[in-house]
């Protein structure tokens, strides 16, 4: 809360009640929460004045991959919060080929404003595990729509030769991976929007996961 978001997506967090007896003491316009187990889901918490509406087309199938309309007063765009999980029934479905299905069944959807953000498990490194809906397929689709990773445009890097780690297994330093991202619609990009990832030091102690920390996105 020392950051003073306007959104705060918190991937893999406790219920609705437990988020809204910690944060009484901030001024929370709404909290959407979803998840299977009551200490294990997705949540989206607003700060601002704003309307947060799950598609009428959101399809189960996809169960981690939530599309919103985001409305605000001066502009509605989609937002895709995404946490990329095993699929035990279809295993060709999981991780990012949930993500590759996903964006192929909303993909009218991303002609308009769009933000793609969350725990995407993926990484160009293993491309070559999938034929169909790997990682740099996902990335040229979205492209196709001028919808962009934030911090590979802001740092140059090429997928799969990130500098900076979203991810630390088992806790550990020498154990890293950028699984995390913001993708983004070039509408939604401004000479000031900005991505940065929170420090090893700072956050380890929260989660294995880095915070991404943007600014001056929309609006």
């Amino acid at each position: 809360m020392e950051l003073s978001p306007d959104i705060l997506i918190l991937i893999e967090c406790e219920g609705k009640a437990t988020l809204a007896k910690t944060l009484q003491e901030y001024p929370v316009k709404s909290i959407q929460w979803f998840g299977d187990h009551p200490h294990k889901g997705i949540a989206v918490i607003l700060f601002i004045n704003a309307k947060l509406e799950l598609f009428q087309d959101y399809e189960p199938d996809y169960k981690f991959i939530l599309p919103f309309t985001l409305s605000l007063a001066s502009q509605k765009l989609s937002l895709f919060v995404i946490w990329a999980m095993p699929n035990k029934e279809r295993r060709k479905e999981g991780y990012v080929g949930q993500i590759w299905k996903a964006i192929n069944y909303y993909q009218k959807s991303l002609n308009e404003a769009s933000i793609l953000i969350g725990d995407f498990n993926s990484n160009a490194i293993w491309d070559k595990e999938r034929k169909e809906g790997n990682h740099s397929q996902v990335v040229e689709f979205l492209a196709n729509y001028k919808i962009y990773s934030l911090y590979h445009k802001q740092s140059g890097d090429e997928h799969g030769k990130e500098a900076k780690p979203t991810w630390f297994m088992y806790r550990h330093q020498d154990k890293t991976y950028h699984l995390d991202y913001c993708f983004a619609s070039l509408s939604c990009i401004g000479k000031s929007t900005s991505l940065t990832i929170g420090d090893f030091e700072e956050w380890i102690a929260f989660s294995d996961h880095m915070p991404l920390i943007v600014k001056n996105i929309i609006g």
